[in-house]
C-alpha cells in the first residue's frame, strides 16, 4: 500500500512538473500564432512557479515572449525585460541542475533567443525613432549589439556596422554626445560611412568642448581620406574657429592645391589673411568673386576691408604731428580711393540680396562712405534709401 502510495504521488509530482511546462509550450504556441497576450499569460505563470522558475527554457521562451511584445508595441520595457530574461537563463544554465549537472545544456536555445532579442531589438529601435523617442532607440540599438555579440561563438564587429551609425546617430539627437561619438568611431572603424561618422564624432567632442579629440578625429579623417572635401573643409573651419591660423592656411593652402577652382577655399585662406597679409587677403577675395561674380559674402567682405585699409591710411595720416603736407596728402587721397573701391563693391552688393535689413545695413555704409570722400548728394541719397527700408 506504501509503494503505491508512493507511485501515485511520485505521479502527482511529474504530472504537476509537466503541466508548468506545458505551459512553456503553451507560450511558444500562442507566440507562433501571435497570440501576444496568451503567450505573455502563460510564461508568466511559469516564471511565478516554483516547478519551473528555474528552469533556464522558460527564461529564454520569456525573452521571446517579451521581445516580440516589446516589437509589436505592447510593453514599452519589452526589450529591457527579454535581455534580463535571457541573462537569467545564461546564470542558471551555468550552475546546471540541483545535482550541478547539465551545465550548458541550453548553449543552443540561449544562442537563438539572443538571435531573437536582436531582431525584436531593432524593430524596437526603428518604433522609437519614429516616434521621436531617440533615448529609447539608442538604448534599443544597445540591446541588438549586445544580442548578436552573444548569438554566435565568434563576434565580429562589422555586422553591427550600420547598428553603430544608427546608435550614435539616436545618441545624439538624445544630447548624449560621449556615446554618439563612441558609437561614430565604431562604425568608422567597421567602414560604414567612414568619413560621415568622422565628422559627426568631431561635432560630437565640439559639443563635448574636447577640442583635443576634435582635432585628432579630423586628422585621422584627413590622414585616411586625403580626398575627401568634406574632411578638409571641417578640418579648415575647426582651425579657423579656434584662431590656429597658421594650421588653417597650411590646410587651405593644401586644399587649393587639391581643388584649385573652388572660390570657397579663396574665401576663407582671404579671411585669415586679413589679419597677417591685407594685400594677399584682397587678392583672394578678387579671386573668389573672378570664380563667381555673385559671391555675396566674398563681395561685402572686400569692400569692408578697402575701408579698414583706407582707414589705417587717414589713421596714419593724423597721427604722426611732424608729418609732412605731401605725405600727409598721399596717405588722405589714398584713403579716398580705397573708400571708392569699398563703394563699388558694396553697391554691388546691394543686388545680391533680398533681405532689407541687410540692405539698410549696406546703404548706412555706402552713406558714410560718400560722406568721406566728399560727395555730400550721395550721401543723402544713401541715407534716404536707408530710411526707406
Amino acid at each position: 500500500m506504501k509503494k503505491l502510495t508512493l507511485i501515485v504521488a511520485m505521479a502527482c509530482l511529474a504530472t504537476a512538473g509537466y503541466a508548468q511546462k506545458s505551459k512553456i509550450a503553451n507560450a511558444k504556441n500562442n507566440l507562433i500564432l501571435m497570440r501576444y497576450d496568451e503567450a505573455k499569460a502563460a510564461i508568466d505563470e511559469a516564471i511565478a512557479n516554483e516547478k519551473t522558475a528555474n528552469f533556464a527554457g522558460t527564461y529564454t521562451m520569456a525573452a521571446d515572449v517579451y521581445g516580440k511584445l516589446a516589437a509589436n508595441g505592447k510593453d514599452t520595457a519589452g526589450i529591457e525585460k527579454a535581455k534580463m530574461y535571457i541573462e537569467k537563463a545564461m546564470e542558471l544554465d551555468a550552475k546546471g541542475d540541483a545535482k550541478g549537472k547539465g551545465i550548458g545544456k541550453f548553449q543552443k536555445d540561449i544562442k537563438e533567443s539572443c538571435a531573437t532579442l536582436a531582431g525584436n531589438a531593432e524593430q524596437s529601435a526603428h518604433n522609437d525613432w519614429g516616434a521621436k523617442k531617440f533615448r529609447s532607440s539608442m538604448n534599443n540599438f544597445k540591446v541588438v549589439i549586445w544580442a548578436n555579440e552573444r548569438k554566435v561563438d565568434q563576434y565580429n564587429m562589422i555586422s553591427d556596422s550600420l547598428t553603430f551609425y544608427n546608435l550614435a546617430q539616436a545618441a545624439w539627437l538624445s544630447e548624449e554626445y560621449q556615446t554618439s561619438a563612441d558609437y561614430f568611431m565604431k562604425a568608422f572603424e567597421t567602414k560604414y560611412e567612414p568619413q560621415k561618422s568622422l565628422i559627426f564624432a568631431s561635432q560630437c567632442y565640439e559639443k563635448l568642448n574636447n577640442n583635443e579629440k576634435r582635432e585628432a578625429v579630423l586628422k585621422t579623417g584627413f590622414e585616411n581620406y586625403p580626398d575627401d572635401k568634406d574632411i578638409l573643409n571641417t578640418l579648415i573651419n575647426y582651425y579657423i574657429t579656434t584662431e590656429k591660423n597658421n594650421e588653417a592656411l597650411a590646410y587651405l593652402n593644401e586644399a587649393i592645391k587639391k581643388d584649385p577652382k573652388n572660390p570657397q577655399f579663396y574665401y576663407a585662406r582671404a579671411y585669415l589673411n586679413e589679419k597677417l597679409d591685407q594685400s594677399l587677403a584682397v587678392a583672394d577675395y578678387q579671386k573668389a568673386i573672378s570664380m563667381d561674380e555673385n559671391y555675396f559674402n566674398a563681395i561685402v567682405r572686400l569692400g569692408e576691408l578697402h575701408i579698414e585699409i583706407g582707414n589705417k591710411m587717414k589713421s596714419d595720416a593724423t597721427a604722426d604731428s611732424k608729418i609732412s603736407q605731401a605725405k600727409y596728402d598721399e596717405l588722405m587721397n589714398n584713403a579716398k580711393n580705397e573708400y571708392k573701391k569699398s563703394i563699388s563693391y558694396l553697391e554691388r552688393s546691394i543686388t545680391l540680396t533680398e533681405s532689407g535689413e541687410i540692405k539698410k545695413l549696406i546703404y548706412l555704409e555706402l552713406k558714410s562712405l560718400y560722406y568721406q570722400i566728399g560727395d555730400y548728394t550721395k550721401s543723402q541719397e544713401m541715407a534716404d534709401k536707408a530710411n526707406a527700408l
